[in-house]
């Protein structure tokens, strides 16, 4: 649908300076979105490492 399109993606992140979502719409083939959405968390987490 329009609300839930395909490769939607939410991914949240929490720690003591608090909680951040952040929402992606991938528009690749499952696999690829599966792998996008990885690297998107994995950025994420780094970025929360290194402030």
């Amino acid at each position: 649908t329009e609300d839930k399109p395909v490769g939607l993606v939410y991914i949240g992140l929490s720690t003591k300076k608090g909680t951040i979502v952040k929402r992606f719409i991938f528009k690749k083939d499952r696999i690829g979105n599966k792998e996008s959405a990885c690297e998107a968390a994995l950025s994420m987490l780094l970025e929360a490492l290194e402030s």
